[in-house]
Protein backbone atom coordinates (compact mmCIF):
# COMPACT_ATOMS: atom_id res chain seq x y z
CA UNK A 1 0.00 0.00 0.00
CA UNK A 2 1.14 3.63 -0.87
CA UNK A 3 1.71 6.66 1.37
CA UNK A 4 -0.43 8.18 -0.23
CA UNK A 5 -3.38 6.03 0.47
CA UNK A 6 -3.12 7.98 4.47
CA UNK A 7 -6.19 10.34 4.85
CA UNK A 8 -5.07 12.94 7.84
CA UNK A 9 -7.46 15.55 9.01
CA UNK A 10 -4.10 18.31 10.19
CA UNK A 11 -4.15 20.94 7.74
CA UNK A 12 -0.95 20.67 6.84
CA UNK A 13 -0.87 17.01 6.60
CA UNK A 14 -3.25 16.59 3.22
CA UNK A 15 -1.42 13.81 1.80
CA UNK A 16 -1.19 13.39 -1.84
CA UNK A 17 0.60 11.36 -4.46
CA UNK A 18 4.08 11.63 -5.16
CA UNK A 19 4.69 8.02 -5.10
CA UNK A 20 7.18 8.60 -8.34
CA UNK A 21 10.85 8.60 -8.64
CA UNK A 22 12.03 12.25 -7.12
CA UNK A 23 13.90 14.33 -9.77
CA UNK A 24 17.81 14.28 -8.89
CA UNK A 25 17.73 11.15 -6.96
CA UNK A 26 19.66 8.26 -7.76
CA UNK A 27 18.18 4.66 -9.15
CA UNK A 28 18.55 1.81 -7.07
CA UNK A 29 21.73 1.78 -5.45
CA UNK A 30 23.90 -0.91 -4.99
CA UNK A 31 21.65 -3.74 -3.08
CA UNK A 32 24.73 -3.85 -0.31
CA UNK A 33 26.00 0.12 -0.20
CA UNK A 34 23.42 0.66 2.12
CA UNK A 35 24.64 -1.42 4.79
CA UNK A 36 28.01 0.22 4.91
CA UNK A 37 29.32 4.23 5.18
CA UNK A 38 27.88 4.93 1.75
CA UNK A 39 23.98 4.96 3.72
CA UNK A 40 25.38 7.78 5.75
CA UNK A 41 27.23 10.17 3.72
CA UNK A 42 23.69 9.78 0.99
CA UNK A 43 21.84 11.59 3.86
CA UNK A 44 24.56 14.08 3.87
CA UNK A 45 24.61 14.70 0.21
CA UNK A 46 20.58 15.58 0.30
CA UNK A 47 19.09 17.89 3.24
CA UNK A 48 17.56 21.47 3.09
CA UNK A 49 15.75 24.13 5.12
CA UNK A 50 12.14 23.72 5.08
CA UNK A 51 11.15 26.98 6.55
CA UNK A 52 10.58 30.01 4.72
CA UNK A 53 13.17 33.45 5.15
CA UNK A 54 10.53 34.93 7.03
CA UNK A 55 10.21 32.14 9.47
CA UNK A 56 11.19 32.53 13.10
CA UNK A 57 12.27 28.80 13.18
CA UNK A 58 14.58 26.81 11.34
CA UNK A 59 13.20 23.11 10.16
CA UNK A 60 16.13 20.93 8.50
CA UNK A 61 15.00 17.63 7.05
CA UNK A 62 18.12 14.67 5.65
CA UNK A 63 16.63 12.28 3.31
CA UNK A 64 17.90 9.32 1.74
CA UNK A 65 16.78 6.79 -0.92
CA UNK A 66 18.11 3.64 0.39
CA UNK A 67 15.73 1.47 -0.82
CA UNK A 68 13.25 1.14 -3.97
CA UNK A 69 11.38 4.73 -4.40
CA UNK A 70 11.00 5.12 -0.37
CA UNK A 71 13.08 8.44 0.22
CA UNK A 72 13.74 7.68 4.21
CA UNK A 73 14.05 11.08 6.04
CA UNK A 74 14.57 12.49 9.65
CA UNK A 75 14.48 16.01 10.91
CA UNK A 76 16.24 18.78 13.28
CA UNK A 77 14.34 22.08 14.15
CA UNK A 78 14.38 24.98 16.39
CA UNK A 79 13.09 26.67 18.36
CA UNK A 80 10.67 24.37 19.64
CA UNK A 81 7.81 25.57 22.08
CA UNK A 82 6.88 22.79 24.72
CA UNK A 83 3.50 24.05 25.88
CA UNK A 84 0.17 23.58 27.01
CA UNK A 85 -3.22 24.48 26.82
CA UNK A 86 -6.52 23.27 27.21
CA UNK A 87 -7.71 21.65 23.93
CA UNK A 88 -4.83 22.06 22.42
CA UNK A 89 -3.96 18.28 20.34
CA UNK A 90 -0.12 19.06 19.97
CA UNK A 91 2.22 19.82 22.65
CA UNK A 92 4.83 20.90 20.80
CA UNK A 93 5.37 24.10 18.13
CA UNK A 94 7.77 25.53 15.71
CA UNK A 95 7.05 28.82 13.82
CA UNK A 96 7.77 27.46 10.63
CA UNK A 97 6.64 28.90 7.26
CA UNK A 98 6.77 25.61 5.28
CA UNK A 99 8.61 26.16 1.74
CA UNK A 100 6.47 25.15 -1.57
CA UNK A 101 7.33 22.57 -3.76
CA UNK A 102 8.94 24.46 -6.23
CA UNK A 103 10.98 26.33 -3.44
CA UNK A 104 12.54 23.29 -2.63
CA UNK A 105 15.97 21.84 -4.11
CA UNK A 106 15.36 19.02 -6.53
CA UNK A 107 14.88 15.28 -4.98
CA UNK A 108 13.59 17.16 -1.51
CA UNK A 109 10.18 15.91 -0.35
CA UNK A 110 7.64 18.02 0.58
CA UNK A 111 7.28 17.52 4.68
CA UNK A 112 3.99 15.71 4.15
CA UNK A 113 5.59 13.44 1.72
CA UNK A 114 7.88 11.65 4.05
CA UNK A 115 6.86 8.19 4.56
CA UNK A 116 4.52 6.85 6.85
CA UNK A 117 5.72 3.41 7.64
CA UNK A 118 2.52 2.77 9.70
CA UNK A 119 4.59 1.02 11.89
CA UNK A 120 3.81 1.01 15.26
CA UNK A 121 3.01 4.88 14.98
CA UNK A 122 6.61 5.67 14.94
CA UNK A 123 8.41 7.86 12.68
CA UNK A 124 9.00 11.22 11.72
CA UNK A 125 5.37 11.50 9.82
CA UNK A 126 3.62 10.21 12.92
CA UNK A 127 5.95 12.24 15.35
CA UNK A 128 4.91 15.66 13.91
CA UNK A 129 1.61 14.84 13.05
CA UNK A 130 0.41 13.93 16.78
CA UNK A 131 3.06 16.23 18.74
CA UNK A 132 4.41 19.05 16.55
CA UNK A 133 2.43 21.94 15.41
CA UNK A 134 4.07 23.48 12.36
CA UNK A 135 3.03 26.70 10.74
CA UNK A 136 3.04 30.68 11.07
CA UNK A 137 2.08 32.53 13.90
CA UNK A 138 1.93 29.02 15.96
CA UNK A 139 4.28 31.23 19.07
CA UNK A 140 0.83 33.15 19.36
CA UNK A 141 0.27 30.29 21.45
CA UNK A 142 2.52 31.01 24.32
CA UNK A 143 0.09 34.16 25.48
CA UNK A 144 -3.16 32.61 25.06
CA UNK A 145 -4.92 31.82 28.57
CA UNK A 146 -3.98 28.44 30.20
CA UNK A 147 -0.25 28.02 28.16
CA UNK A 148 2.01 26.68 30.26
CA UNK A 149 5.34 27.37 28.37
CA UNK A 150 8.84 25.70 29.35
CA UNK A 151 11.52 27.39 29.07
CA UNK A 152 15.02 25.05 27.67
CA UNK A 153 17.48 23.39 29.92
CA UNK A 154 20.13 26.04 29.13
CA UNK A 155 19.95 29.32 27.05
CA UNK A 156 22.56 28.57 24.59
CA UNK A 157 22.19 26.89 21.46
CA UNK A 158 24.10 23.78 21.92
CA UNK A 159 22.08 20.59 22.76
CA UNK A 160 19.19 18.61 21.74
CA UNK A 161 15.63 16.97 22.54
CA UNK A 162 15.96 14.00 20.34
CA UNK A 163 11.92 13.16 20.32
CA UNK A 164 11.44 9.03 20.45
CA UNK A 165 8.51 7.21 20.48
CA UNK A 166 9.16 3.74 21.03
CA UNK A 167 7.56 0.37 19.30
CA UNK A 168 5.99 -2.44 21.46
CA UNK A 169 6.94 -4.80 24.52
CA UNK A 170 10.80 -4.27 24.38
CA UNK A 171 11.55 -7.09 21.60
CA UNK A 172 15.27 -7.18 21.44
CA UNK A 173 15.52 -6.88 17.48
CA UNK A 174 12.92 -4.14 17.19
CA UNK A 175 13.98 -1.85 19.58
CA UNK A 176 17.94 -1.83 18.81
CA UNK A 177 17.05 -1.34 15.55
CA UNK A 178 15.29 1.81 16.61
CA UNK A 179 18.19 2.70 18.55
CA UNK A 180 20.67 1.60 15.60
CA UNK A 181 18.48 4.40 13.65
CA UNK A 182 18.70 7.05 16.48
CA UNK A 183 22.58 6.10 15.85
CA UNK A 184 22.66 6.68 12.55
CA UNK A 185 20.80 10.15 12.51
CA UNK A 186 23.02 11.15 15.27
CA UNK A 187 26.27 10.30 12.86
CA UNK A 188 24.32 11.81 9.58
CA UNK A 189 24.56 15.19 11.59
CA UNK A 190 28.12 14.74 12.89
CA UNK A 191 29.00 14.28 9.29
CA UNK A 192 26.95 17.13 7.83
CA UNK A 193 27.83 21.14 7.91
CA UNK A 194 25.30 23.65 8.90
CA UNK A 195 25.58 26.33 6.34
CA UNK A 196 24.33 28.69 8.85
CA UNK A 197 26.95 28.22 10.91
CA UNK A 198 29.75 26.34 9.34
CA UNK A 199 30.16 23.88 11.64
CA UNK A 200 28.48 20.38 11.77
CA UNK A 201 25.08 19.94 13.26
CA UNK A 202 25.91 17.91 15.91
CA UNK A 203 29.00 18.43 17.90
CA UNK A 204 30.62 16.64 21.25
CA UNK A 205 29.33 19.74 23.06
CA UNK A 206 25.61 19.11 21.34
CA UNK A 207 26.21 15.59 23.01
CA UNK A 208 27.00 16.78 26.20
CA UNK A 209 23.28 18.73 26.49
CA UNK A 210 21.43 16.92 25.10
CA UNK A 211 18.58 14.37 26.04
CA UNK A 212 15.84 12.31 25.07
CA UNK A 213 11.94 13.27 25.40
CA UNK A 214 10.14 10.38 25.73
CA UNK A 215 6.96 10.94 23.93
CA UNK A 216 5.01 7.18 24.83
CA UNK A 217 3.72 5.62 28.01
CA UNK A 218 5.89 2.51 27.62
CA UNK A 219 7.92 1.10 30.73
CA UNK A 220 11.68 2.03 30.16
CA UNK A 221 12.15 -2.04 29.63
CA UNK A 222 15.51 -3.85 29.80
CA UNK A 223 17.13 -2.31 26.44
CA UNK A 224 16.49 1.24 27.68
CA UNK A 225 19.74 2.47 28.47
CA UNK A 226 21.78 2.33 25.22
CA UNK A 227 19.33 4.89 23.55
CA UNK A 228 21.29 7.49 25.96
CA UNK A 229 24.47 6.86 24.20
CA UNK A 230 24.55 10.05 22.34
CA UNK A 231 23.24 12.15 25.65
CA UNK A 232 25.08 13.80 28.52
CA UNK A 233 21.44 14.18 30.12
CA UNK A 234 19.43 12.78 31.63
CA UNK A 235 15.88 11.11 30.15
CA UNK A 236 13.08 13.02 30.67
CA UNK A 237 9.12 12.19 29.29
CA UNK A 238 7.25 14.66 27.40
CA UNK A 239 4.64 15.01 30.23
CA UNK A 240 7.26 16.15 32.85
CA UNK A 241 7.77 18.84 30.33
CA UNK A 242 4.64 19.55 29.69
CA UNK A 243 3.69 20.35 33.43
CA UNK A 244 6.72 22.00 34.66
CA UNK A 245 8.76 19.67 36.38
CA UNK A 246 11.59 18.97 33.99
CA UNK A 247 13.24 20.79 31.08
CA UNK A 248 15.07 20.27 27.72
CA UNK A 249 16.86 21.72 24.77
CA UNK A 250 14.33 23.67 22.26
CA UNK A 251 16.35 21.75 19.62
CA UNK A 252 14.37 19.08 18.74
CA UNK A 253 15.82 15.88 16.82
CA UNK A 254 13.28 13.78 15.04
CA UNK A 255 15.27 10.56 14.18
CA UNK A 256 14.41 8.07 10.95
CA UNK A 257 12.20 5.26 12.36
CA UNK A 258 13.64 1.88 13.14
CA UNK A 259 11.75 0.44 10.42
CA UNK A 260 13.68 2.70 7.86
CA UNK A 261 16.89 0.26 9.59
CA UNK A 262 18.28 -1.72 6.44
CA UNK A 263 18.67 -4.25 8.26
CA UNK A 264 14.86 -5.12 7.49
CA UNK A 265 15.19 -4.27 4.33
CA UNK A 266 15.89 -7.90 2.79
CA UNK A 267 15.15 -10.02 5.63
CA UNK A 268 13.22 -12.20 3.59
CA UNK A 269 16.08 -12.90 0.98
CA UNK A 270 19.40 -13.92 1.36
CA UNK A 271 21.43 -10.60 0.14
CA UNK A 272 24.71 -11.26 -1.66
CA UNK A 273 26.87 -8.89 0.26
CA UNK A 274 30.13 -9.06 2.94
CA UNK A 275 30.77 -7.57 6.12
CA UNK A 276 28.63 -4.03 6.83
CA UNK A 277 31.16 -1.85 8.61
CA UNK A 278 27.59 0.00 9.30
CA UNK A 279 26.68 -2.70 11.49
CA UNK A 280 30.15 -3.58 12.90
CA UNK A 281 29.88 0.21 14.40
CA UNK A 282 26.74 0.31 15.87
CA UNK A 283 27.51 -2.76 17.56
CA UNK A 284 30.89 -1.88 19.15
CA UNK A 285 28.66 1.50 19.95
CA UNK A 286 26.60 -0.48 22.31
CA UNK A 287 29.44 -2.64 23.64
CA UNK A 288 31.22 0.08 24.54
CA UNK A 289 28.14 2.29 26.03
CA UNK A 290 28.24 -0.57 28.60
CA UNK A 291 32.10 -0.40 28.70
CA UNK A 292 32.45 -4.62 27.47
CA UNK A 293 35.68 -5.41 25.84
CA UNK A 294 36.13 -8.43 24.61
CA UNK A 295 36.88 -11.91 27.23
CA UNK A 296 39.72 -12.77 27.23
CA UNK A 297 40.93 -16.20 24.88
CA UNK A 298 43.58 -18.69 24.56
CA UNK A 299 44.30 -21.39 22.10
CA UNK A 300 43.16 -23.72 25.10
CA UNK A 301 40.69 -22.23 26.06
CA UNK A 302 37.06 -24.42 25.73
CA UNK A 303 34.64 -23.21 23.70
CA UNK A 304 31.49 -21.76 24.51
CA UNK A 305 28.03 -22.71 23.52
CA UNK A 306 24.76 -20.87 24.26
CA UNK A 307 21.24 -22.42 24.22
CA UNK A 308 19.03 -20.12 23.70
CA UNK A 309 15.69 -21.39 26.08
CA UNK A 310 13.01 -19.38 24.44
CA UNK A 311 9.71 -19.01 27.05
CA UNK A 312 7.30 -17.25 24.76
CA UNK A 313 6.26 -18.62 21.23
CA UNK A 314 8.21 -20.58 18.87
CA UNK A 315 9.52 -22.98 22.01
CA UNK A 316 11.54 -25.78 21.36
CA UNK A 317 9.96 -28.98 22.53
CA UNK A 318 11.90 -31.12 24.89
CA UNK A 319 15.00 -28.47 25.14
CA UNK A 320 16.06 -29.63 28.24
CA UNK A 321 16.52 -33.27 26.71
CA UNK A 322 18.37 -31.83 23.56
CA UNK A 323 20.47 -29.81 25.93
CA UNK A 324 21.58 -32.79 27.90
CA UNK A 325 21.98 -34.56 25.09
CA UNK A 326 24.27 -32.34 23.52
CA UNK A 327 25.98 -31.72 26.48
CA UNK A 328 26.80 -36.02 26.83
CA UNK A 329 27.55 -35.43 23.48
CA UNK A 330 30.29 -33.30 23.50
CA UNK A 331 31.94 -32.68 26.78
CA UNK A 332 34.63 -31.01 26.00
CA UNK A 333 32.52 -27.85 25.65
CA UNK A 334 31.17 -25.76 27.92
CA UNK A 335 26.98 -25.67 27.06
CA UNK A 336 24.75 -23.34 28.82
CA UNK A 337 21.09 -22.90 28.29
CA UNK A 338 20.47 -19.42 28.84
CA UNK A 339 16.88 -17.72 29.21
CA UNK A 340 18.14 -14.05 28.53
CA UNK A 341 15.11 -12.67 30.07
CA UNK A 342 16.85 -13.75 33.48
CA UNK A 343 19.80 -11.03 33.01
CA UNK A 344 19.81 -7.13 32.59
CA UNK A 345 21.20 -6.13 29.45
CA UNK A 346 24.71 -5.62 29.88
CA UNK A 347 24.88 -9.17 31.49
CA UNK A 348 23.29 -10.60 28.53
CA UNK A 349 26.12 -8.78 26.43
CA UNK A 350 29.07 -9.95 28.87
CA UNK A 351 27.94 -13.46 28.10
CA UNK A 352 27.44 -12.86 24.49
CA UNK A 353 31.15 -11.74 24.69
CA UNK A 354 31.86 -15.02 26.02
CA UNK A 355 30.02 -17.13 23.31
CA UNK A 356 31.67 -19.22 20.48
CA UNK A 357 27.92 -20.89 19.12
CA UNK A 358 24.82 -19.42 19.72
CA UNK A 359 21.60 -21.86 18.73
CA UNK A 360 18.34 -20.88 19.06
CA UNK A 361 15.03 -21.00 17.58
CA UNK A 362 14.13 -18.00 14.94
CA UNK A 363 13.16 -14.95 16.93
CA UNK A 364 14.48 -11.80 18.68
CA UNK A 365 17.03 -13.56 20.60
CA UNK A 366 19.05 -14.50 17.55
CA UNK A 367 19.74 -11.12 17.70
CA UNK A 368 22.31 -11.30 20.59
CA UNK A 369 24.72 -12.67 17.17
CA UNK A 370 25.47 -8.88 17.04
CA UNK A 371 27.31 -9.22 19.99
CA UNK A 372 29.03 -12.15 19.49
CA UNK A 373 33.32 -12.21 19.51
CA UNK A 374 35.12 -12.13 16.10
CA UNK A 375 34.58 -15.08 13.83
CA UNK A 376 31.67 -16.97 15.59
CA UNK A 377 29.05 -19.14 14.88
CA UNK A 378 25.00 -18.93 15.05
CA UNK A 379 23.04 -21.93 14.19
CA UNK A 380 19.27 -21.26 13.90
CA UNK A 381 16.04 -23.38 13.68
CA UNK A 382 13.20 -22.32 11.89
CA UNK A 383 9.99 -23.07 11.45
CA UNK A 384 9.18 -26.23 9.23
CA UNK A 385 7.02 -23.77 6.57
CA UNK A 386 9.09 -20.61 7.10
CA UNK A 387 12.46 -19.20 5.23
CA UNK A 388 13.74 -15.98 6.53
CA UNK A 389 16.96 -14.64 5.76
CA UNK A 390 17.33 -11.62 8.51
CA UNK A 391 19.54 -14.10 10.45
CA UNK A 392 21.69 -15.18 8.34
CA UNK A 393 21.86 -11.90 6.28
CA UNK A 394 23.30 -10.45 9.97
CA UNK A 395 25.62 -13.14 10.18
CA UNK A 396 27.62 -12.70 6.97
CA UNK A 397 27.66 -9.11 7.41
CA UNK A 398 29.56 -9.43 11.22
CA UNK A 399 31.62 -12.37 9.57
CA UNK A 400 30.06 -14.94 11.46
CA UNK A 401 29.82 -18.45 10.47
CA UNK A 402 26.07 -19.20 9.87
CA UNK A 403 24.13 -22.57 9.89
CA UNK A 404 20.45 -23.76 9.43
CA UNK A 405 17.97 -26.42 10.07
CA UNK A 406 13.60 -26.45 9.60
CA UNK A 407 12.32 -28.03 12.19
CA UNK A 408 9.95 -31.12 11.85
CA UNK A 409 6.53 -31.00 11.48
CA UNK A 410 3.76 -32.46 14.14
CA UNK A 411 0.53 -32.83 15.25
CA UNK A 412 -0.70 -31.52 18.76
CA UNK A 413 -3.83 -30.79 20.31
CA UNK A 414 -1.68 -26.90 20.96
CA UNK A 415 -0.40 -26.34 17.35
CA UNK A 416 -2.69 -23.87 15.32
CA UNK A 417 -0.43 -23.37 11.71
CA UNK A 418 0.48 -20.32 12.64
CA UNK A 419 4.51 -20.57 12.49
CA UNK A 420 4.66 -17.03 14.51
CA UNK A 421 3.25 -18.69 17.74
CA UNK A 422 3.65 -22.42 17.41
CA UNK A 423 6.01 -24.26 19.05
CA UNK A 424 8.84 -25.89 17.05
CA UNK A 425 9.42 -30.04 16.78
CA UNK A 426 13.14 -31.61 16.64
CA UNK A 427 14.14 -35.44 16.59
CA UNK A 428 16.39 -35.73 18.99
CA UNK A 429 19.02 -37.03 16.30
CA UNK A 430 18.46 -34.57 13.77
CA UNK A 431 19.17 -31.88 16.04
CA UNK A 432 22.53 -34.04 17.09
CA UNK A 433 23.45 -34.14 13.44
CA UNK A 434 22.87 -30.61 12.85
CA UNK A 435 24.74 -29.59 16.13
CA UNK A 436 28.02 -31.89 14.57
CA UNK A 437 27.43 -29.82 11.54
CA UNK A 438 27.47 -26.61 13.42
CA UNK A 439 30.49 -27.64 15.62
CA UNK A 440 32.97 -29.37 13.22
CA UNK A 441 32.68 -26.11 11.13
CA UNK A 442 32.84 -23.88 14.16
CA UNK A 443 36.22 -25.45 14.69
CA UNK A 444 37.54 -25.17 11.14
Amino acid sequence: MHDSAIQVTSDIWHFHDRDKPLAGTQGSSSRCHRFDDAYIFGFTKRFAEYCDATSPASLTCFSHQAFNLRLDTFCVGTPVEFNQESGQAKQMSLSCNLREEYDLPDGIPLLQDIPNYRWFDTGPFKVFEDFVNIGENVQSLRSHEGSHQVSSVQESENGYSFLIRREWDHNMWHELLQIFSLYNSVEILRRSIDSKTGTPFFTDEDARLSKLVVLDDIEPGPFFDPWTADTGLPPVKLKDLLNGKETAPKKILVPLAGIANTLWQGDWERLPCGESPLLHNLTQKVLNFYNIHPASQTPDSPRKLVMIDRKHRRRLLHTDALFDALQARYPEIIVHLVDYGTLDFKAQLELDQATDILVGVHGAGLTHGMFLPPSSTIAQILAPIVDHYGFENMARFLGHEYYSMHATPFDSVNHTGDWYHDDVFVEEEEFLNFMDEVITGASA
